[in-house]
C-alpha cells in the first residue's frame, strides 16, 4: 500500500509534471515533490476551477476564479521551492566545515613539508632577509611565529648563527653607514629601530 500524504485543502483536480505533482481544489494550490516526497500545502490560496490546467512544453497555467496563474518556467520553479519541513541547509554547514577542516589540514601539511625538505642554508638566508626587511621592529618572537620555530629550534639551527647577535650587527652597521652619509637621526631612528635619544648619546661609540 503506498505512502499517504495528508494536505489540509482537498483537491479536485491533480496535473503532474516530471518530479511535480499540481493540486488545485476550492481553497487553493498544493504542490508535491516526488523525490523529496514533500507537500507545499495551499502554495497559492485562491478557488480554483475545476480541471482549468493547461500545459504546454516547461510552462503551465491555472484557471481560477479570479484569474489565471502561470508558472512559465517549471524547472526554475522547483529550483526555487522551499519545503518546511525539508531541512537542506543543515547538509551546506557540514560541508562548509568539511572543506575548513581539509584546507586547515592541508596547510599544515604543507607547513611541516616546507619546514622539512629547506635545508638549513636556505632557512639562514630566509631569515636573515626577513630581518634586514623588518630591522626597525624585528624581535625573535617574531621569527618564531614567521618560520615555525620555537626558541630552542631557532638558536640551534647553526652554531655559527645566532638571530639575536645577527639583529645586533645588522642595527650597529646600518647605524654607523647612516652617521658617516650624514643622515638624520629621526631618519636613523626610523630605519634602526633604536630611539633618537639612544643615537645622540651614544653617536660617535657607532663611528668607533
Amino acid at each position: 500500500m503506498g505512502e499517504k500524504f495528508p494536505i489540509e485543502s482537498s483537491a479536485h483536480t491533480i496535473s503532474d509534471y516530471e518530479n511535480l505533482v499540481f493540486l488545485s481544489g476550492d481553497k487553493g494550490l498544493s504542490i508535491f515533490e516526488k523525490t523529496k516526497k514533500k507537500i507545499y500545502d495551499n502554495y497559492i490560496i485562491e478557488e480554483f476551477n475545476k480541471g482549468a490546467i493547461y500545459k504546454e512544453n516547461n510552462k503551465i497555467s491555472f484557471g481560477s476564479i479570479h484569474g489565471v496563474y502561470t508558472i512559465d518556467d517549471i524547472k526554475d520553479f522547483e529550483k526555487s521551492l522551499i519545503f518546511k519541513d525539508f531541512k537542506i541547509k543543515n547538509n551546506k554547514n557540514f560541508l562548509y566545515l568539511g572543506v575548513f577542516l581539509f584546507i586547515f589540514i592541508l596547510i599544515i601539511i604543507i607547513r611541516v613539508l616546507s619546514k622539512k625538505n629547506i635545508t638549513d642554508e636556505q632557512l639562514i638566508l630566509s631569515i636573515k632577509r626577513f630581518i634586514r626587511k623588518n630591522l626597525s621592529s624585528v624581535t625573535l618572537k617574531m621569527l618564531e611565529v614567521e618560520f615555525n620555530l620555537d626558541y630552542n629550534e631557532i638558536n640551534s639551527i647553526n652554531k655559527n648563527f645566532k638571530p639575536a647577535k645577527y639583529i645586533k650587527t645588522e642595527r650597529l652597521d646600518l647605524t654607523k653607514n647612516m652617521l658617516l652619509n650624514k643622515k638624520s637621526i629621526s631618519e636613523i631612528s626610523e630605519k634602526t629601530g633604536y630611539s633618537e635619544t639612544y643615537l645622540l648619546k651614544n653617536k660617535y661609540k657607532f663611528l668607533r
